[in-house]
């Protein structure tokens, strides 16, 4: 072998660990900006016992939701479609009636859509409360999201403990 490719095969394996070992650039971060939301209604009793999510974008599956909640006829702001979105958490039924679930914040990350949530329960070391099962729900108004279905993530919800009575 000539000395120049003996050499060259010399500085391969430097070559291959610089390679490696380099850092590749970073890819820019999506901003996150938190959404600010408001409480359209909140409740400890909720007819709907499955624990779940739910995105409304349209008068008609708004009216629809609020009469599965018994909440027709009550005093609620009117929604805009064409500028906001409706967005719901239900946690289920729970035998906890202190059980209460409440939304803590929407941030948006790109054109994406995170939404936060907290279980509330009593504490273990207090008395139980009254053996009453509950489903709570809380529903929130936010700026208008388009294609929700796949721009909001809901995570998993926190879990915190409220202090005894």
């Amino acid at each position: 072998m000539s000395i120049w490719k003996t050499r060259n095969l010399r500085l391969l394996p430097l070559a291959l660990g610089l390679l490696i070992t380099t850092p590749m650039p970073a890819r820019p971060q999506a901003a996150v900006v938190t959404v600010p939301f408001a409480t359209l209604a909140r409740n400890r009793f909720s007819p709907i016992m499955q624990k779940k999510n739910a995105v409304v974008t349209n008068a008609q599956d708004w009216q629809k939701l609020l009469r599965k909640l018994n909440l027709l006829g009550t005093a609620l702001p009117e929604i805009d479609f064409s500028t906001q979105t409706v967005i719901a958490v239900f946690n289920g039924e729970a035998g906890d009636a202190n059980n209460m679930v409440e939304i803590t914040k929407v941030e948006k990350i790109g054109k994406t859509y995170q939404v936060s949530a907290r279980e509330n329960h009593t504490h273990p070391t207090c008395p139980p409360p009254p053996p009453v099962s509950s489903a709570s729900f809380h529903l929130i108004v936010v700026e208008r999201i388009k294609n929700p279905e796949s721009r909001v993530t809901f995570m998993p919800h926190e879990h915190q403990s409220i202090p005894c009575r």
